[in-house]
């Protein structure tokens, strides 16, 4: 699984036309393991974060989640769009990005939902 937020603070969006092919090499390096594993990929949580410089969701929704969708559907793979899971409950995110036990319930629910899907070949 792939989730990656970090990509969104000002210190590394010079980087951010990199991060659809960093994320294809990735999926690549674990397609090609003889253990064929099931590959999914998982969009970015919202970011409530103000500061535009840390983890900035308008990067997060502009950029990442579309190149990770755009990842998952070249290669194939599955996805779990984690974004919006949260997006209504700021209340949640204490310090604005990170899950507390609630959220991770939640998230994890998700997960294992798509976990127990049937894997398409």
């Amino acid at each position: 699984m792939i989730w990656e937020d970090n990509d969104s603070k000002l210190i590394n969006r010079k980087y951010l036309n990199e991060f659809e092919s960093d994320c294809r090499d990735i999926v690549l390096s674990f397609r090609i393991l003889p253990s064929n594993p099931r590959i999914i990929l998982l969009t970015p949580i919202v970011s409530f974060m103000a500061d535009t410089t840390g983890i900035w969701d308008a990067v997060i929704v502009r950029n990442i989640v579309p190149m990770t969708k755009n990842v998952a559907h070249r290669e194939r793979v599955e996805i779990i769009d984690m974004h919006p899971l949260l997006a209504a409950r700021p209340d949640l995110l204490k310090d604005k990005i990170h899950p507390d036990a609630e959220d991770s319930k939640m998230m994890a629910k998700k997960m294992y939902a798509q976990l127990m899907k049937k894997r398409k070949k």
